[in-house]
Order: structure tokens, then C-alpha cells, then sequence
């Protein structure tokens, strides 16, 4: 990474905890003023970040997505991205509040691997590779959604049964609210990361003549979309509970951090770039 795209990851994570401090304000004294400072800084920081990941494509001749550091800082921006959408339509502020400090440890855990040397295939500079981890990407951001919105659920949840109902329960959305956000996430999840597996199954026949299924990262990938396509499967054919797809988005999301991190340190696999 050049100095130019290193002192851009500095600053855009200083703009991350800057709008994480400004929304968990927002949550915990409901003041418009601390909302309108924030959702221009979202924007900025958007530009910021896009800006530095178009240099880095550029200066690298190539989509600068081979390391696991590079997808997970793409991984922040895709987050960002989809919540400026979110927020107006579902009237959720206080997503934010749970959203932008992960956010903002995503993109500082980025920084420490910004100086890996990216991985050297042809095959990742094709569109096909673009294709493959931008859609896995987005798939990805939905999960980590459906996960804050599970937490969120089970949070609003407990409150109410156990009837401590604090100043948050008004600036929570309802829980049927959450519970429709999660199964769209989920579901919006499922789709993405779908496209993102067949186009790396794609990948894998030209690059290596055959698709490694025993392969670790491939092997718990799936296992990661069975999980989440049996969640949808109960929910919406057997009527789940909002509290149990709830539970499944934050364990789901903790097998996906496995795959996502854990694989490429620790178990040998094909998949190393990524």
C-alpha cells in the first residue's frame, strides 16, 4: 500500500470513530444536532474511501481485493454504503449506533495487514474475480447487518420481558420492524454470497481444473450458507420466531468471522487470496 492509500485508511478510520461517537450520542440523548453532523460525514467518508480504493486499483493494475485486510476494508465500505439506504427507509438512526464502531474496528483491524504484498494471479484480474468478491462482499455486509439488527432484536426483546423498558426503548425500532430487516438482510445475504460461489466455482475449474470442496474455506462456506438458508427456510415456511433467527444471524455471523479471518491464518487452503 502506497503512503497516499495508507494516510487515507488512517484518516477514514479517525471519520469512522468520529461517526460512531456521534451516533451512540445521538442513541443516548436523541439530539437532531448530533444526526446532522454525522450523515454528511458518512458521505464524505464514502468518497474518501472509494477514492483510495480506486487509487490502489489503479497503482496496483489490478482490483485490490486479494488480501484478506483489502476485502475487509471493502467490507466497511460496502457496510457504510448499504446503511445510507437503510436508515431513511426504515426511519432507523439508532442502527448507527450499533453499526459504525464495528465498522470502525473492521477498518482499524485493515490497517495492520495494509502492508501485505497482494497475491499474484492472472485470474485476479479478470471481471470474473471482481464479479466473485464484490458479490461475496455484499453478501457478506448483509450478514453483518443481520447480525447487529439479531442483537438489536434480542436486546429490545429481553427489555420488554423483563420490563425494563430504559429511555433506549424508544429509540429502538420495534421489534417487528427488526425482525423484517433481519429476514430481508438474510435473505438479500443468501442471494449475494450465492453469486459470489458459483462465480469462485468458476474461478476455481479455470484456475485449477477442478473445484476443491474439501477445501476448508470452501467446505465451512457452505456450511455457512446452509445455516442461513435454513434460518429463512423456518422463519418464513414454518413460521420461526423473530427471537430464534435472531439468535441464528449472531451465530451465523460468528462461524462467518471464522471463515472469513480464522481459515486463511490458521487452516492450509487453495483460497488464500481473499
Amino acid at each position: 500500500m502506497g503512503s497516499f492509500s495508507y494516510l487515507a485508511s488512517i484518516l477514514i478510520s479517525v471519520l469512522y470513530l468520529l461517526i460512531s461517537s456521534l451516533y451512540i450520542a445521538l442513541f443516548y440523548t436523541d439530539r437532531r444536532i448530533y444526526h446532522s453532523i454525522a450523515r454528511p460525514l458518512v458521505f464524505v467518508n464514502i468518497a474518501i474511501h472509494f477514492s483510495s480504493f480506486v487509487y490502489a486499483g489503479i497503482t496496483e493494475g489490478g482490483i485490490p481485493l486479494t488480501t484478506t485486510f483489502q476485502v475487509i476494508a471493502f467490507l466497511t465500505l460496502i457496510v457504510t454504503c448499504i446503511y445510507v439506504f437503510i436508515e431513511p427507509k426504515f426511519d432507523a438512526k439508532s442502527l448507527g449506533a450499533f453499526v459504525f464502531p464495528l465498522i470502525f474496528l473492521l477498518n482499524l483491524i485493515s490497517i495492520f495487514g495494509s502492508r501485505l504484498i497482494p497475491v499474484e494471479l492472472d485470474i485476479l484480474k479478470t471481471p470474473l474475480f471482481g464479479f466473485h468478491i464484490i458479490s461475496s462482499v455484499i453478501g457478506y455486509s448483509a450478514f453483518v447487518y443481520s447480525m447487529v439488527l439479531g442483537i438489536m432484536y434480542l436486546y429490545l426483546f429481553h427489555s420488554i420481558k423483563k420490563k425494563r423498558l430504559t429511555a433506549a426503548y424508544d429509540r429502538l425500532p420495534p421489534l417487528l420492524t427488526l425482525e423484517k430487516m433481519n429476514g430481508i438482510s438474510q435473505i438479500g445475504g443468501l442471494i449475494f454470497l450465492t453469486i459470489g460461489i458459483a462465480t469462485g466455482a468458476t474461478m476455481a475449474h479455470i484456475e485449477w481444473k477442478k473445484i476443491p470442496l474439501a477445501d476448508p474455506k470452501i467446505l465451512l462456506t457452505g456450511i455457512i450458507v446452509l445455516i442461513y438458508l435454513l434460518n429463512v427456510v423456518l422463519k418464513f415456511g414454518l413460521k420461526w420466531s423473530g427471537k430464534r433467527m435472531a439468535y441464528m444471524a449472531v451465530v451465523g455471523f460468528c462461524l462467518l468471522i471464522v471463515v472469513f479471518v480464522g481459515v486463511n491464518f490458521i487452516l492450509p487452503t487453495l483460497h488464500k487470496f481473499s
